[in-house]
Parts: C-alpha cells; structure tokens; sequence
C-alpha cells in the first residue's frame, strides 16, 4: 500500500523569512507541497519509520527553501521554524505512531541541545 503525503505551508510565511530564497517556479503562490510516498515500508517497522522520517525531512527543507548556509544567518530561523511546521503537519496526518514516536523523540533532544521551548 502507498501512503502520499503533501507537506505544505503558506507561501507567506516561507516568503516572509527567506528574502533570499527564489520560490520554486512549479508551485502556486499560496501552496507550496512536495509529495512523499511511503511505497515498499513497514512504517510498524523502527528501520521503515526512520526511513519515512528521512523522507519527510528531506521534502521539508525543499517545501522550505532548502537548508541555509551558516552565512545566511537570516534565513536560519525562519527555515527551522518552517521544517518544524511543515514536519508537524506531516507527521500527524500520516497517523502512523512508530514514525511519529521516532519524530518527537528527535524533536525532543533537539530542543534540549537548542534550550529551545516549545
């Protein structure tokens, strides 16, 4: 069974912190998704979820520009919190717990590396 998910975000809020980010000519101006399929995964698997998890990141951070140099200072904020939306959001509509227990254990260690408060 596939499962295709579509990370999406406003086209603002990508826009509005990465001034220097060209937005990809293909997609509308108020959507922006990127497809991801789950084809030939066990996602009850711990190995299969981690791979989906990868998946998913990797078409966030194209849904979001694409990851920012470390002298792109001014993109970084605005791309991290623009993962985390688009990965939240893919997370919880593709329902499947192994993935999303591996994702907020991840997200967990981030936050306490980062002293970030969600």
């Amino acid at each position: 069974m596939s499962i295709r998910i579509l990370l999406a975000l406003c086209g603002a809020v990508l826009v509005a912190g990465s001034a220097g980010a060209a937005p990809r000519d293909d997609l509308g101006a108020s959507l922006l998704s990127v497809p991801v399929s789950s084809e030939g995964l066990d996602l009850s698997r711990v190995k299969d979820a981690g791979i989906m998890l990868a998946r998913l990141r990797d078409a966030a951070s194209e849904v979001c520009g694409g990851e920012p140099s470390f002298i792109e200072l001014d993109r970084t904020a605005s791309y991290r919190a623009c993962v985390r939306a688009a990965l939240d959001s893919a997370v919880e509509r593709l329902s499947a717990p192994r993935v999303a227990d591996l994702y907020h254990a991840g997200e967990a260690g981030l936050l306490a590396a980062d002293g970030d408060e969600r």
